[in-house]
């Protein structure tokens, strides 16, 4: 748990939970409120969608970005790429984000009944 989190200060109700509040063997915690979205429903749900309203989707595997513009349907350079390569960015030509880091994460799933009112 990084207690200099880059979304600490965009997600409502953030804090830092002691040590008090944590289950026995944990290190560290962080408390927020937020949206959770099962993405292996919703991506494709999102697919459909795009599709529905004439979307194509492509699959490829390329080392650069600038290769992604090539993958266009119509056999034109895309005026737009829009690079959503998570990790995979640490490593793309063109992208070689080194300030990614991977994070590994927990979800809880609580009911609202659950929680003590404030």
């Amino acid at each position: 748990m990084r207690e200099d989190a880059w979304f600490k200060d965009v997600l409502p109700d953030f804090r830092i939970l002691s040590k008090s509040e944590l289950p026995a063997g944990m290190d560290g915690g962080t408390a927020f409120t937020t949206v959770c979205i099962n993405t292996a429903l919703y991506l494709p749900w999102l697919a459909s969608q795009c599709l529905k309203y004439g979307a194509q989707i492509r699959r490829g595997n390329v080392k650069h970005i600038s290769e992604a513009a090539e993958m266009h349907h119509s056999g034109k350079r895309a005026d737009l790429v829009v690079n959503a390569t998570g990790l995979s960015s640490l490593k793309l030509g063109g992208v070689e984000d080194t300030t990614m880091y991977p994070a590994r994460g927990q979800i809880t799933i609580v009911s609202f009944e659950a929680i003590p009112p404030r």
